[in-house]
């Protein structure tokens, strides 16, 4: 089994994203892809965090331990292990959230660590 991945592409609404920040781009946004999977991704806030919120959204996604980048690739490692073909995919980041949300009714911050929540497409092709 090869795996083949092109890059995450940042497809948030400006308002999630830092002013002078460079978007992510995959290296290869094909098109004919074998299938497409939706995922939600939980990324531990106190991994990636970063006084620059530029340095913060880059880590979102190439952090070695638990950025997007890290997390689609052990997915697609396990997902495709028995195969004997080339997977290629690319990653559409869509949603960026935090776990907590808006309920005050709760004390989150007493039993849940703060998570960034990010939604994914993943578009797959297998050869």
């Amino acid at each position: 089994m090869a795996i083949d991945p092109k890059g995450v592409q940042n497809s948030l609404p400006p308002n999630q994203v830092p002013s002078g920040h460079t978007r992510s781009v995959a290296s290869d946004r094909f098109r004919d892809n074998t299938t497409t999977s939706d995922r939600t991704l939980s990324i531990l806030k106190a991994t990636v965090e970063n006084a620059s919120k530029d340095t913060t959204m880059t880590n979102l996604v190439s952090d070695a331990a638990i950025g997007i980048s890290k997390q689609v690739d052990d997915l697609m490692g396990a997902e495709y292990d028995d195969t004997a073909k080339t997977v290629t995919y690319w990653t559409d980041w869509r949603t960026l959230r935090d776990n907590i949300g808006n309920d005050a009714s709760t004390d989150f911050l007493n039993d849940t660590a703060v998570s960034y929540v990010v939604q994914v497409r993943i578009f797959i092709k297998v050869s």
